[in-house]
């Protein structure tokens, strides 16, 4: 039997939550951000072709069509203009941006600022990834991380350009987790990070950080 899925989880803070979608150094970054006043709008929030990807990764127990009609609790709105703060999420090697609605909202709700950017050639983190030799994977991994900071540190620098405040701080989940660590040894601007269920790639992270740091894992069997 099939699961019934309506919408994604709505988010508990004070502020409703809008989003926005922007082009920086040529790359797609989604911005969620807290908004003032009503005007609730619902829609599908995933593409065809992300309703695939999600299928096969993040959202495995939910089908392609399930997933399409989801719907996000977005609200038409002006966006608050002095948010708590400015951060930046990184997605896993499988995922995209929208698969973390439901925490870039609650971010947002309670007043941040989140972009999340869709890093390039999404594919090779994937099923290229996933069929590559054991023996090859290390450094497979070691070069998407290295390309994912330096690509997300032009990010960082292009939302300065924009006029925004620097990005305050780096959370990521799964590889995004290791970059978000290694953002903060290189950044001034990124003043912590958090890691969720991360492992390290790439170059070697400063393990003498002096900066607020918080790493989330479990235990597996």
């Amino acid at each position: 039997m099939e699961r019934s899925v309506s919408k994604l989880f709505e988010p508990t803070g004070p502020y409703l939550v809008g989003h926005e979608r922007l082009r920086i150094d040529n790359s797609d970054v989604l911005v969620v951000h807290p908004v003032l006043g009503p005007g609730q709008k619902r829609a599908s929030w995933f593409g065809a072709s992300q309703r695939e990807q999600l299928s096969s990764s993040y959202l495995s127990g939910l089908s392609p069509e399930q997933i399409g009609g989801l719907t996000a609790p977005a609200y038409h709105g002006v966006a608050a203009k002095t948010p708590l703060a400015n951060l930046v999420f990184l997605h896993g090697a499988r995922g995209l941006p929208e698969a973390h609605w439901s925490l870039l909202s609650e971010l947002a709700s309670y007043g941040y600022r989140v972009f999340s950017v869709t890093h390039p050639a999404i594919t090779l983190g994937g099923a290229e990834s996933l069929a590559a030799p054991p023996e090859d994977r290390q450094a497979h991994h070691d070069t998407l991380a290295n390309r994912w900071t330096a690509h997300t540190s032009k990010i960082l620098e292009g939302i300065v350009k924009r006029g925004e405040p620097a990005c305050e701080g780096a959370i990521g989940f799964s590889l995004g987790g290791g970059v978000a660590r290694a953002l903060a040894s290189k950044s001034d601007c990124t003043k912590f990070a958090v890691n969720i269920g991360g492992s390290y790639y790439g170059e070697t992270p400063d393990l003498s950080l002096a900066k607020p740091f918080l790493e989330i894992s479990h235990d597996r069997d």
